[in-house]
């Protein structure tokens, strides 16, 4: 009896973990809201590798977003690219950056030309 509910047991995590959805190997769905941006707010766009899904760029997007100074982050997977809104006086690349690796993602260096 107790061999059968062991079983059982076993073969129910199994399938939890084979059968769980791919949001949660890149990160989640949620969609954290955007703040109001003031008229001076200003945009830095970052190159981000790394990202395969619609939930790779909410996991971005949501990690940009829990940073003080930063009022919305749109993330586009398929481009690579992360376009930040953001107060300079607050926030600056290197701080977006941390924040996008953090999150298990890369992000290229801008090519000074």
């Amino acid at each position: 009896m107790i061999t059968r509910i062991l079983s059982a047991l076993a073969l129910s995590l199994s399938l939890t973990f084979v059968a769980a959805p791919a949001a949660f190997a890149c990160g989640d769905d949620h969609k954290e809201a955007a703040k109001p941006a003031p008229a001076d707010a200003q945009t830095i766009t970052l190159k981000v590798t790394g990202m395969s899904c619609d939930s790779c760029a909410n996991a971005v997007r949501n990690a940009l977003l829990k940073i003080d100074g930063v009022f919305d982050a749109e993330v586009s997977f398929d481009k690579g690219v992360a376009n930040v809104t953001v107060d300079a006086k607050k926030v600056d690349e290197a701080k977006l950056g941390d924040a996008i690796v953090k999150a298990g993602f890369k992000v290229e260096k801008p090519q000074k030309g």
